[in-house]
């Protein structure tokens, strides 16, 4: 099970980046937040930055991606830029300032938040940056329960709603292979092909779990190149879809090769939606909502 979360990137005219000075440790941060159930990245990355600043965005494409591993449950942090489409600067409960600030001057933030900014800054456009961040040390681990646990004290002394944390998620992995030919590797599970991949496991980050997990069912080492898209269905789980590619070993690799047309309904519908979005030329990562998995 993972926590999920998204942050929003976002300069004005004149290059400086939307910020919010957070309530709970006072340092300067991206705004973003966890996800809603059933929610989108891309949508949560917009609804946070309007209730955490007031600005309305439009998320434009996925930097990076963000695993920081946990006590019992990981975090995973989608990264997106976007683009200001209105609203005006407005603090919240968990905003004591908004502001636009130079990337030269940046003030005081911590250095997992700082890391991110200054990475995806340098966005330079395509695939997005899959990275593992370490944890916060034992000591603001510490300071950080304190601080909620005063929190949760004055939201009891004012006659406010106890804080209910997001709800956790599940998370699997695909990965799409094509031979020279154009065809997609495809794994038979119960008399229905699907791409190779599986579930994630907390303790390592999600892209490695798919990497291995290919490579474990094919028989061949794979490289990630891409995470093509990010899909959503009920009950709070979520597939990422990479797209890799295999080391020269032939069609040696364990599945078979088949094109969408070759392999129609023996293939998961859910799986087919996947490689068709993939082929379909883009620039970013597509964020979709499907019914089932």
């Amino acid at each position: 099970m993972f926590f999920i979360g998204a942050e929003g990137l976002v300069q004005d005219q004149f290059g400086r980046v939307l910020m919010i000075q957070r309530d709970d440790s006072r340092t300067w941060a991206l705004p973003g937040g966890g996800l809603e159930a059933n929610e989108l990245p891309s949508n949560g990355m917009a609804r946070e930055v309007f209730e955490e600043t007031g600005y309305k965005v439009h998320p434009i494409r996925l930097t990076q991606l963000t695993y920081i591993r946990g006590r019992e449950q990981d975090l995973l942090i989608f990264v997106l830029r976007g683009i200001l489409r209105g609203g005006a600067a407005q603090t919240s409960a968990e905003s004591l300032q908004v502001a636009f600030v130079k990337t030269d001057h940046l003030p005081l933030m911590t250095p997992s938040h700082q890391e991110r900014l200054q990475a995806n800054l340098h966005h330079p456009g395509g695939p997005p940056y899959l990275r593992q961040q370490e944890r916060l040390s034992w000591s603001l681990r510490l300071l950080r329960r304190l601080v909620y646990r005063v929190k949760d004290g004055q939201r009891w002394w004012r006659g406010h709603l106890p804080y209910v944390p997001p709800r956790p998620w599940h998370i699997q992995a695909v990965v799409i292979l094509q031979n020279e030919q154009g065809q997609v590797c495809w794994q038979e599970h119960d008399g229905v092909w699907t791409l190779p991949g599986g579930a994630c496991p907390v303790g390592q980050p999600p892209w490695d779990a798919a990497a291995n997990l290919t490579q474990a069912q094919i028989g061949a080492p794979v490289t990630l190149i891409d995470l093509a898209g990010v899909y959503v269905t009920p009950k709070n789980k979520m597939t990422l879809c990479f797209v890799g590619k295999m080391e020269p070993v032939g069609d040696a690799a364990a599945g078979r090769w088949a094109s969408l047309e070759e392999i129609g309904d023996a293939a998961a519908e859910s799986h087919q939606r996947f490689v068709q979005d993939s082929m379909t030329p883009h620039e970013t990562t597509f964020f979709h909502t499907i019914p089932t998995a």
